[in-house]
């Protein structure tokens, strides 16, 4: 399997603070595959050796203060030396991190010229450097983390993602939508996108590219269900981790199975169709069977009421 990659732009777009572009404009469209960061300290200072030049490359305080101590000391020269050592390496991009202290002009022509020089996007924001790579780093784990699409409907029931799959016409949209009738909530229809986020769990959500369509469900008999116009804005989600799969059949139900999906195992939960069966009804205790197996080394019912006890008789722990 290839090792996924994004446009820069869209890292930008998704970044859950301000990044301004101050050179690049029109280079976003180049390929960030790293979702880690890296601050290229040693290498403004003249160690090449192990550089990740797949990396975004962040310029903070300390970084800064390196350039402009080198510039007062030997000249602008050494300091368009050591930034082409950074930019000459074709990284993704270079952020300058706390931007709100302001830098002198003089630094900044610098980072400029080079940056054109070799045709690397530089951004900035006023975010401190730990934080900013905090952020970051979690929304490229995101952008980057393996997917898979699947044709389903995917439900969160009980505060348990559910994807409901099955063959075409089988009642997948029928059965989400009177589940979503009962007050539980909606998240994708016919493709799911999913993906390993974080890193051993399972993130379910509507494949990019497809806002346009975002919580519409195609009804048979029906037509198009705007589901937010019905139901009301909470009874979408945006997105949800994804906990069990449900696969209406109709063949025979059998005791639950285990079913993989970019290498988590998932409990996997058969639903044999019947005109006279209630199926939102079964899988709704399906969910809450999946809920009480998680929550069965949790709650301890009989542990509980002898805790109380003892409590109650003075003999506390």
């Amino acid at each position: 399997m290839r090792s996924p990659t994004v446009r820069l732009e869209e890292v930008i777009r998704h970044f859950p603070g301000p990044l301004e572009i101050i050179y690049g404009r029109r280079l976003l469209r180049r390929k960030v595959r790293s979702p880690d960061l890296n601050r290229p300290g040693l290498l403004l200072a003249g160690f090449t050796r192990e550089f990740p030049r797949e990396r975004i490359q962040i310029l903070g305080l300390t970084e800064r203060a390196y350039l402009l101590h080198l510039m007062r000391e030997k000249g602008r020269r050494e300091v368009r030396k050591a930034l082409s050592l950074l930019f000459s390496r074709k990284v993704p991009a270079v952020v300058l991190t706390a931007s709100g202290r302001k830098l002198p002009d003089s630094l900044i022509t610098v980072i400029l010229e080079v940056a054109r020089t070799y045709r690397t996007p530089v951004l900035s924001t006023p975010i401190q450097t730990p934080y900013f790579m905090a952020r970051m780093a979690d929304r490229l784990t995101y952008l980057l983390a393996p997917r898979t699409t699947v044709h389903g409907v995917m439900v969160e029931i009980y505060g348990v993602g559910v994807l409901i799959v099955g063959k075409p016409g089988v009642g997948k949209s029928e059965t989400a939508l009177e589940l979503i009738r009962r007050g539980h909530r909606f998240v994708a229809d016919d493709v799911v996108l999913i993906r390993r986020y974080p890193p051993n769990s399972l993130l379910a959500e509507p494949p990019p590219g497809r806002e346009d369509f975002m919580f519409f469900m195609l009804i048979r008999g029906v037509g198009t269900v705007y589901v937010p116009h019905y139901f009301g804005v909470g009874a979408v989600r945006r997105q949800y981790p994804l906990h069990v799969v449900v696969e209406l059949s109709e063949g025979e139900e059998r005791p639950v199975e285990e079913t993989e999906l970019l290498g988590i195992t998932l409990p996997k939960y058969r639903v044999k169709l019947h005109p006279l069966k209630a199926t939102a009804t079964v899988v709704e205790s399906m969910a809450l069977h999946y809920k009480a197996r998680v929550l069965r080394d949790i709650i301890r019912l009989p542990d509980f009421e002898s805790l109380l006890e003892a409590y109650l008789r003075g003999e506390t722990p």
